[in-house]
C-alpha cells in the first residue's frame, strides 16, 4: 500500500531492549496514525490527512517521527497542487532536520518544484497562444 504512494516510510524499532516499552508504545502509535494518514491520502481526503500528520509534527516535534510527517504534508500540498505551500513545507524540512531521509526527499522536492517553476514559465502552452492570437 504504502509504495503506491511513494511514501514508505517505517521506523525501525530494532534495537530496542525488551525494558523500552515508552518509546516501543511512542513507536507504534505513530506508526497506526502514519497508516491512518496514509489511508486518508489514498482516499483523496487530503485535509484530514494533513490534520492527522500535523498532529504527529507536534506530538514528536523536532525527531525524526515529525520530519516524515511533515514530508507527508508536502506531498499532500503537492498532489492538491498548492506547490508553493509544498516548497515552503520541504525547505522547512531541510533546514530543521537536514540529515534525516526525510531531508534527502524534501531536497528532490525542491528541486523538482524549481525547475517545474522555470519549465512552466518559459512554456506556454499552445491553447493559450491561440487565446492570445483571438484576443481572449
Amino acid at each position: 500500500m504504502l509504495d503506491k504512494t511513494g511514501l514508505n516510510y517505517s521506523i525501525d524499532q530494532a534495537g530496542q531492549t525488551p525494558g523500552d516499552k515508552k518509546k516501543s508504545a511512542a513507536g507504534s502509535f505513530f506508526e497506526k496514525q502514519y497508516m491512518q494518514g496514509v489511508e486518508l491520502m489514498e482516499k483523496g481526503e487530503y485535509s484530514e490527512a494533513i490534520t492527522l500528520f500535523d498532529e504527529l509534527v507536534k506530538r514528536y516535534p523536532n525527531t525524526e517521527e515529525a520530519s516524515i510527517a511533515e514530508l507527508c504534508i508536502a506531498e499532500l500540498y503537492f498532489r492538491n497542487k498548492s506547490n508553493d505551500m509544498a516548497l515552503q513545507i520541504y525547505q522547512r524540512i531541510v533546514e530543521k532536520y537536514p540529515h534525516s531521509h526525510a531531508a534527502e526527499n524534501a531536497r528532490a522536492g525542491i528541486e523538482y518544484l524549481q525547475s517545474f517553476d522555470r519549465f512552466a514559465d518559459e512554456h506556454v502552452s499552445p491553447e493559450i497562444e491561440a487565446r492570445k492570437r483571438r484576443g481572449h
